[in-house]
Formats: structure tokens, C-alpha cells, sequence
């Protein structure tokens, strides 16, 4: 998990419900990645990236239980906006690491420690530090990856499609919203 300050240590309690643990005020968001070869001058360009999909889980951790209270208490449509542009980041910033990783990857079911701190240490707290600006009272105290993934050959999406599908996503809050209690 990252945190402002890459050498603080890092929470592994179990929650607890009281608000003590950061697991009691996070919320998860499943990325899915395509990575198809490195962005030109992010790496070298005569490598054969094979196209690989990457599902991992975004960790996001809130100031406080309220903070986490106060998000979840936002409309369907609003969450779902906020995740995505989360997710999307993730995506876009976080493609060269996975590049990286799939060039000398050692195990498909785990993140190498090199990707973890820079998704960790760089990718994550820009993107809660972007998400805060964006969101001002979001209070989102830090971000991370978990280091399990799931990884299979080919493309899940076609790489430029990073948006969730409009329709999807209206569809998504109309449910919501007809079985809301």
C-alpha cells in the first residue's frame, strides 16, 4: 500500500470494524489492463512485448471511516464516475511498470517487487493526490496495488478503449437506483 512517505510502514492488521485498521475505511477497484509494448522512449523499443492482460486490485484507503461514510454515501452515477477515472488512471500511468513486468516476468500470478514499488511509490499517490484536487473533501489518504494479479495471454479490450461503456454504466445506475431500498 502507498503512502506519502514510501519508507512508512505498511498496515497488514486485519480490520476490525472500529475504524483502526486502513482496511476498515478502503474500498477496492478491480483495474484491468491490456499492455501491448512500451510508449515510445519509455523502454526499449526493440522489445517483443506479447499482448497481455493484467486484473488487478486498486486499494484506495480514506482519511477516516467518515471520509469512506461520505463517498459511499455519494449517488451510484457519481461513485462510478470517481472509480473509473481512478481505474483509467491506474491504466494510463501504470502501463510502462506492467510493460516492464511482462518483459522479465518470473511469476504470472504475482507483481515482481520493482513493479509493486513503482505502482506503489509513484503511480498510486499521484493518482490519489490528482483524485483529491479533482474531488476537493474526497479525503482520500492513500492508494495501492495488491501485489496478486491475474494475467493471461491477449488483449481483454483493445488498448485505447479505457473508458467504461456509457451505456454500461447507465444501465449499472438505473439498477442500482430501481433497487435501492
Amino acid at each position: 500500500m502507498a503512502t506519502s512517505d514510501p519508507t512508512a510502514p505498511i498496515e497488514t492488521n486485519p480490520p476490525t470494524g472500529q475504524g483502526d485498521s486502513i482496511w476498515d475505511r478502503s474500498i477496492t477497484i478491480p483495474v484491468e489492463d491490456c499492455v501491448n509494448g512500451f510508449p515510445e522512449g519509455y523502454g526499449p523499443e526493440s522489445a517483443d512485448i506479447p499482448d497481455t492482460t493484467f486484473r488487478y486490485d486498486l486499494v484506495v484507503v480514506f482519511d477516516t471511516v467518515e471520509k469512506l461514510r461520505e463517498y459511499q454515501a455519494r449517488p451510484a452515477l457519481e461513485r462510478l464516475e470517481i472509480e473509473n477515472t481512478m481505474a483509467q488512471f491506474m491504466r494510463e500511468a501504470g502501463n510502462t511498470p506492467l510493460n516492464w513486468e511482462v518483459l522479465g516476468d518470473d511469476n504470472p500470478n504475482r507483481l515482481s517487487e520493482q513493479t509493486i514499488q513503482q505502482l506503489n511509490g509513484y503511480v498510486a499517490p499521484e493518482m490519489a493526490r490528482i483524485m483529491n484536487a479533482s474531488y476537493p473533501g474526497i479525503g482520500i489518504a492513500q492508494a495501492g496495488v495488491w501485489p496478486e494479479v491475474e494475467q493471461e495471454p491477449g488483449c481483454a479490450y483493445p488498448k485505447d478503449k479505457v473508458d467504461l461503456d456509457l451505456p454500461s454504466v447507465t444501465q449499472t445506475a438505473a439498477t442500482y437506483s430501481a433497487y435501492k431500498p
